[in-house]
């Protein structure tokens, strides 16, 4: 699976589309918005992203304790969130490209958010997340 995931369709929930980056999106505001209430505990299931390619991608819900997850959900709002959602969805885009494909099927399918919400944890400022998560970095 390339980076980018150009036309690789996805189904999340009833919707559906094309484009990895554009899933992960979907993704992470459907896990931001709707996977957690206002404390960081968790809302209730949130489906995962099924990828064309017969791959699941999801991201890490505890049943206490998102603050990650809620910090980010502080920071989606307005033009820098607009951003800062492109870049994450990018960050998970490259590490879904290096998962073995022989292989792919056997791990947790939110292995890669962890990584993602680690940062989360460790950076409280909207404008250095959105430098952490910037392709490059």
């Amino acid at each position: 699976m390339s980076a980018e995931g150009e036309g690789a369709g996805w189904r999340l929930g009833e919707r559906r589309g094309e484009g990895l980056v554009a899933g992960l999106r979907a993704l992470w505001r459907q896990a931001a918005v709707h996977g957690i209430d206002g404390a960081g505990e968790a809302a209730g299931p949130i489906d995962s992203l099924a990828l064309d390619s017969g791959q699941l991608v999801a991201v890490a819900l505890r049943p206490h304790d998102n603050s990650a997850l809620l910090r980010l959900r502080g920071f989606l709002d307005g033009a820098k969130g607009v951003v800062l959602l492109e870049n994450l969805a990018r960050a998970h885009a490259r590490l879904l490209s290096q998962r073995d494909p022989l292989t792919s099927n056997d791990i947790d399918p939110s292995t890669e958010s962890l990584a993602l919400l680690t940062l989360a944890s460790l950076i409280d400022d909207a404008d250095a997340l959105l430098r952490a998560y910037k392709p490059g970095h």
